[in-house]
């Protein structure tokens, strides 16, 4: 025996054929569409992630950058193609050797351009925390690029507050811009 629905007039199944009863159909369809999209969305996100090539994935070794004794303020690594290599490959480690003028010119920065963490210390040893709130440390800034060929890597060694009015505060167009003059960055 077959019943039909008053609402809608369509043909309901016998209650003991397995199949849920119209209204109950009607209830879930959008609910299990939902979860198709959902579930669509993750697979495609996901296959995505597994394409990136160049910018995607994570280094095997944390960054480390060494300073000089006691150096505070920005630190600036200038990556340009006709600038020498300066990335150091160490067993452990990716090692930027930073100059007492804070600037370092590298050919390649691929490295800041993956997941990494962190390292900083003086060049006798001495560790710079990374991202402290509380005192002295190293900080990640800005990037930037000029003509589409040279991009900068900001950093600051210091306290927070200085990094961030340093990099945002006011006036910070011309502190840079004066910055990188009195360092011989055109």
């Amino acid at each position: 025996m077959s019943r039909s629905c008053f609402s809608c007039n369509r043909h309901l199944a016998p209650a003991h054929s397995g199949r849920l009863p119209h209204g109950v159909r009607r209830l879930i369809s959008p609910l299990v569409r939902t979860k198709f999209q959902l579930l669509s969305v993750c697979a495609l996100s996901l296959f995505a992630l597994a394409a990136c090539d160049g910018d995607g994935g994570s280094l095997d070794r944390p960054l480390h950058f060494e300073l000089p004794p006691e150096y505070s303020g920005p630190v600036l690594l200038i990556e340009k193609s006709d600038a020498p290599k300066a990335l150091i490959t160490r067993p452990k480690e990716y090692r930027f050797i930073i100059p007492p003028s804070g600037v370092l010119h590298l050919s390649d920065a691929w490295v800041l351009r993956r997941w990494h963490t962190t390292r900083a210390s003086f060049s006798d040893g001495s560790p710079i925390p990374v991202e402290s709130t509380s005192r002295v440390g190293f900080h990640d800034g800005p990037t930037s690029t000029r003509d589409n060929r040279t991009y900068y890597n900001w950093f600051f060694v210091g306290e927070k507050t200085a990094a961030k009015e340093f990099f945002y505060g006011r006036d910070s167009d011309r502190r840079e811009k004066d910055w990188l003059s009195q360092h011989g960055v055109r």
